[in-house]
């Protein structure tokens, strides 16, 4: 028994070392991005698919709200607020409401929380459900999450999220060899372009 406990402190004190070397630089590093606060982020999404012969291109904005929501909101080519909660996700349409516990959709609490800490410069809350590879250079940079939880993986690959000096211009999210989605930011993609 003693073997057992002493196996299960030092596996605790290598993650908390592991956790404690990665949060220092992914801190600094969120701390060069603009806030999110009280702003919302014109974006275009391209959603690739083997079933689609071409991407499917939507238009909207992404925010967090007051009590910390993400909420997404399309305005092309359909009308769409899905707003995800710490606890619940909700979707709107003009013909129809639709809500559920969060606990039901893996992909979307995952997504949620990578948005959601990125957007709120949040590298514990990135780290408690990612492994994260971040590779900068002077002129963009590149985050690469993975799940953590093996139960994850099945919905989410991998998140890459990347841009420039103090920019963020896209978040791509794959979620299986041929299916993924691009949302690229407005502002993010301007800034870097010049």
């Amino acid at each position: 028994m003693k073997p057992l406990i002493t196996a299960l402190i030092l596996s605790c004190l290598v993650c908390t070392a592991a956790l404690g070397t990665e949060l220092p630089e992914l801190q600094g590093f969120l701390s060069t991005l603009p806030a999110a606060q009280d702003r919302s982020l014109k974006f275009s999404e391209y959603r690739h698919s083997s079933l689609f012969e071409n991407a499917l291109i939507l238009e909207g904005e992404l925010r967090i709200d007051e009590q910390g929501a993400l909420v997404k909101q399309l305005d092309s080519p359909v009308q769409e607020k899905m707003v995800i909660g710490t606890r619940e996700f909700s979707l709107e349409t003009p013909d129809k409401s639709y809500k559920t516990k969060l606990s039901r959709s893996p992909f979307l609490k995952t997504l949620s929380a990578g948005l959601r800490g990125l957007l709120n410069r949040d590298a514990e809350a990135i780290l408690s459900v990612f492994k994260v590879q971040l590779t900068q250079t002077d002129i963009d940079w590149m985050m690469i999450l993975k799940p953590r939880a093996r139960s994850l993986r099945k919905y989410v690959e991998r998140l890459e999220v990347s841009g420039c000096p103090g920019q963020v211009k896209m978040v791509s999210v794959h979620t299986g060899p041929d299916e993924w989605q691009e949302m690229i930011f407005q502002e993010g993609g301007e800034a870097c372009a010049r």
